[in-house]
C-alpha cells in the first residue's frame, strides 16, 4: 500500500474542516445578510473567509479553500459568473504570500488584507461590468462597486471571528499529529 504524504493529509484534513464553516457562511450570506444589506449591497463574507484562511494558513490549504469557496459562490448564486471560481482560487493562492510579506498575522493585519482584497474584488467587478457592456464608470462605482466594498468591510469581522479559532485549533492538532507520527518512526 502506498504511503500518502503527511502534508497532503494535513491539507485535505484542514480543507475539509474549513469547508463546513465556508458553506455555512455562504448560506448566511445568501439568506440572512441579503436582507440586511448596507447601501443596497450584500456583504461578501466568503472573500473575508478566504482572506483569513490565506493569512493564517499556507498557500496550499488556502488554494483548496479558495476553490471550495468559488464553488459555493457559484452554486449558491452569490456570484453570477463562474469566473468567481477562478477569482477566489487566485485570491486564495496569491494572498497568503502578500499577507506573509506585507501584513503578518492578527486582526489588524487581517483588516488591512481585507482592504486590499475587497479593493481587488472591486476592480474585478468593475472590469466585469465594463466587459458586459454595463453602465458607465461613475454609475457602476456608485451603484454597485463602492456599496459592496463598504458593506463587506462593515461585516469583515465575522469571518475572522469564525475562522481564527478554527485555525488555532487545527494548528494545535497538526503539531500533535506530527509528534505522534515522528514517535512511530
Amino acid at each position: 500500500m502506498a504511503r500518502v504524504n503527511v502534508s497532503a493529509k494535513i491539507i485535505a484534513y484542514k480543507s475539509a474542516i474549513y469547508s463546513i464553516p465556508l458553506f455555512l457562511l455562504g448560506i448566511m450570506q445568501v439568506t440572512f445578510f441579503s436582507k440586511i444589506n448596507v447601501l443596497g449591497a450584500t456583504p461578501d463574507l466568503l472573500l473575508g473567509a478566504i482572506l483569513v484562511i490565506a493569512m493564517l494558513d499556507n498557500e496550499r490549504v488556502s488554494a483548496v479553500c479558495g476553490i471550495i469557496a468559488g464553488v459555493i459562490y457559484v452554486s449558491l448564486g452569490t456570484a453570477s459568473l463562474p469566473l468567481y471560481l477562478i477569482f477566489s482560487f487566485l485570491c486564495a493562492y496569491i494572498f497568503p504570500a502578500i499577507a506573509r510579506v506585507l501584513f503578518g498575522k492578527g486582526y489588524l493585519p487581517y483588516l488591512a488584507l481585507c482592504l486590499l482584497g475587497y479593493g481587488v474584488k472591486a476592480a474585478f467587478n468593475l472590469a466585469l461590468i465594463f466587459m458586459g457592456g454595463g453602465p458607465g464608470l461613475f454609475t457602476s462605482l456608485i451603484s454597485t462597486v463602492i456599496p459592496e466594498f463598504i458593506s463587506s468591510m462593515i461585516f469583515t469581522s465575522l469571518p475572522y471571528i469564525i475562522f481564527a479559532p478554527i485555525s488555532r485549533a487545527l494548528d494545535k492538532n497538526k503539531n500533535s499529529t506530527l509528534r505522534k507520527e515522528r514517535s512511530l518512526k
